[in-house]
């Protein structure tokens, strides 16, 4: 899912967001993180 912003962000290594893979973006998504870091927090309860 592309964002309306993705085609201006663009990071070191040259490529916008709006063409990284869906798998390059979940892995430095901070929504992702987060959801990840709350579910290990419900699980371990």
């Amino acid at each position: 899912m592309d964002f309306g912003f993705d085609p201006i962000f663009e990071l070191e290594n040259g490529k916008t967001f709006a063409q990284l893979l869906e798998e390059e973006k979940n892995a430095i998504s901070h929504r992702r993180k987060a959801l990840e870091n709350l579910e290990k927090q419900l699980t371990n309860q």
